[in-house]
């Protein structure tokens, strides 16, 4: 995986997922990307769990290094901004039928890498599965927000370690620890 300098990717050369379902496969232990591309194309990718590791921490770091913050606000005012971010994020949520199961004539591939592409207003994500083959997946902050959220929910469900790899304002059982404490004088 790497990380690229902000710069546009050419959507006219690219296949680009206009819808996304992201499912945890226990028969695999991998995540399944079932997507629609432009052309209303079906593809499916498979993402291990060594790769969805690899990915979240560049990917919280672009969300981190793009949040606005006043100007001389504390250190201890990010993770808290950040707690009401993704809120904002996932409160935006709207529910959408998945992309409809795939049979054996869509395409289907292993993730082998995935290039990320940031700006102060998007990401986006390019995943390969073999040496000639991509496709680019653009996101704006609340929908890599949204989409982070659903990735770390098949986390719990496959069982698969969260402690250590989220950062602690994601996980919702320690955003009361991280927002300060009401003060009535």
């Amino acid at each position: 995986m790497s990380e690229a300098p902000a710069e546009p990717v050419s959507a006219a050369i690219q296949r680009q997922v206009l819808k996304l379902t992201v499912t945890y496969e226990p028969l695999e232990d991998r995540l399944r990307l079932s997507m629609l591309d432009q052309n209303n194309q079906q593809l499916v990718l498979w993402m291990t769990q060594r790769m969805a590791n690899q990915l979240i921490a560049p990917l919280v770091k672009m969300l981190d290094t793009t949040l606005p913050l006043p100007q001389g606000a504390p250190p201890a005012a990010k993770p808290v901004a950040q707690v009401w971010k993704q809120a904002e994020a996932e409160l935006q949520m709207k529910k959408t039928a998945p992309v409809p199961p795939a049979d054996d004539r869509n395409e289907h591939g292993l993730i082998r890498s995935v290039r990320l592409h940031g700006s102060d207003s998007e990401v986006h994500m390019e995943f390969r599965w073999n040496e000639s083959e991509s496709i680019i997946l653009p996101s704006s902050h609340t929908a890599l927000r949204q989409l982070l959220r659903i990735i770390h929910r098949k986390y719990r469900d496959a069982a698969w370690p969260v402690d250590g790899l989220w950062p602690a304002w994601f996980d919702v059982n320690n955003q009361a620890s991280i927002l300060p404490a009401s003060q009535i004088n």
